[in-house]
């Protein structure tokens, strides 16, 4: 790995990755030698993360779950590099919840912040820790909490409104996002900053069938 020469006592210095062998030759005033070798392994430091997930894909934040639309759970997945690999070129793991396994399928529950460690351990015995932490907002609304909340910019603003799963999808394909406006504005003229609960009275889809590319009008 690494490829150098020289006289003199010491053959220290910087190593790179890998396994490099080192050979003696030593010389006395007679002329006698007497030829050695030493070998040094250096180890790629080990390494672990825990990469995003993003459950709703392009419709939500990253890490981030939404009661009352869209999953209940989410898939966290540890990925290891470096180290000496265990047998079967894997590395031992441990997850904060017990789990041993490179995946956890987590469903935190309530509205919060929850916090998910990795161990990861090679066959050496080091060590390496990753966190990923999974929002759950609360999205739910409604007298019987069987809607949810979007906000909606337009050119006066973002106003919320409480509308059932199906208008939510079509106000998220038009640009709308999950959850209450996060961003204070002027009051809108014709429906101020207050909640309200609309109901979008008809909905068509053309060509239907289609071949993925459609139109949606309201």
């Amino acid at each position: 790995a690494t490829t150098r020469s020289g006289n003199g006592l010491n053959a220290s210095g910087q190593f790179n990755p890998g396994i490099s062998l080192i050979k003696w030759t030593v010389v006395d005033n007679s002329g006698n030698a007497f030829e050695s070798q030493t070998q040094v392994r250096i180890n790629t430091a080990l390494s672990v993360s825990i990469p995003n997930t993003y459950p709703l894909l392009i419709w939500g934040e990253p890490n981030t779950l939404y009661q009352g639309f869209g999953p209940t759970n989410v898939t966290l997945f540890a990925v290891a590099t470096g180290g000496i690999k265990l047998q079967g070129n894997k590395y031992s793991y441990l997850w904060s919840n017990g789990a041993t396994t490179p995946y956890i399928n987590v469903t935190p529950g309530a509205a919060g912040a929850y916090n998910y460690s990795v161990t990861v351990t090679d066959s050496l015995g080091c060590s390496v820790i990753a966190n990923r932490v999974i929002n759950v907002i609360d999205v739910r609304c409604g007298q019987a909490l069987n809607k949810v909340i979007i906000c909606r910019p337009d050119k006066h603003g973002n106003n919320e409104f409480c509308v059932n799963q199906n208008q939510a999808i079509i106000a998220l394909l038009m640009g709308a996002h999950l959850g209450h406006c996060t961003v204070a504005t002027a009051p809108n003229t014709r429906f101020g900053n207050n909640m309200e609960e609309i109901i979008i009275q008809k909905v068509a889809v053309f060509p239907n069938p289609n071949n993925g590319t459609f139109t949606v009008t309201l």
